[in-house]
């Protein structure tokens, strides 16, 4: 017969948070939303704890205690787990994964933590998850990415296959400004793969110094594009701004209503 559940009231004061979380941040308008519920029907599900010391660590359930602290709530329902500390980490995984909008860069460092400080295995981690191998080892780039590239998916400025693209830029300062115009005009990782090739196909070559007597190594020079904009010949850098596909008839009216520009405006001089 299954052992039921006994829910103890614990004070709140006596619980932490967990010293491993999958969720780093919690959002202003996620508590709000979980406060508004608890005041009208109070905390429905408990939380899972674990003893420590004197006092508990919460397993399951960080936002819940959250809000209750911030509620200033004296106890709240919780489920005293048992187990060693790699038992309770696999309850973790199952209730954060329960939830739609886990963030993919916060997945990835929970992972890298429990890999680093637990002893996990992908294998391990992969009996606990029920993900494949190809998933986690996706989460696991996740976490080699630039910060700036994380942020901006955290913040759902870009999606997941736009990083994706975006690291594929090998210069640096080329990625940053494609990151930006990306965040700023919401490409498709499709457009994100074209302003890369078109910035990759129209970049100078680094220039071999042992043709001018300097010998050694070619020295690596960055890729300056050379793209022009269609209509005033203004130098792009490479980054174009906003790509939207129009028909050439519908380009040739455009240019009609341009007051009358030189072709060669903005390009560098020959």
């Amino acid at each position: 017969m299954e052992r039921l559940m006994k829910i103890e009231m614990i004070a709140v004061e006596s619980i932490k948070l967990p010293t491993v979380e999958m969720r780093e941040t919690m959002t202003h308008e996620g508590l709000e939303e979980l406060m508004a519920s608890i005041k009208e029907i109070g905390i429905v599900a408990p939380l899972t704890v674990k003893k420590v010391g004197v006092g508990y660590e919460v397993v399951a359930g960080a936002r819940r205690l959250e809000c209750a602290r911030r509620l200033l709530m004296g106890t709240v329902p919780c489920v005293v787990q048992e187990g060693d500390g790699r038992a309770m980490e696999i309850i973790k995984i199952h209730e954060n994964l329960k939830r739609e909008d886990v963030d993919p860069v916060e997945e990835a460092g929970y992972y890298r933590r429990l890999i680093d400080e637990m002893g996990f295995s992908l294998d391990d981690l992969a009996r606990a998850t029920g993900r494949g191998m190809e998933y986690l080892e996706g989460r696991m780039e996740i976490y080699r990415w630039d910060q700036k590239i994380k942020d901006a998916v955290s913040a759902k400025a870009i999606s997941m296959a736009v990083a994706k693209e975006l690291m594929k830029f090998q210069d640096l300062e080329a990625r940053d400004r494609h990151l930006i115009a990306g965040a700023n005009n919401g490409v498709t990782a499709r457009t994100m793969e074209s302003w890369r090739l078109q910035y990759e196909s129209q970049g100078e070559r680094p220039v071999d110094d042992t043709s001018v007597g300097g010998g050694g190594a070619p020295p690596v020079l960055p890729y300056v594009s050379k793209t022009f904009c269609a209509l005033c010949g203004e130098n792009l850098h490479g980054l174009v701004t906003f790509y939207v596909p129009v028909s050439q008839r519908c380009l040739d009216l455009v240019r009609e209503q341009q007051a009358p520009v030189s072709p060669t405006a903005g390009r560098p001089p020959a």
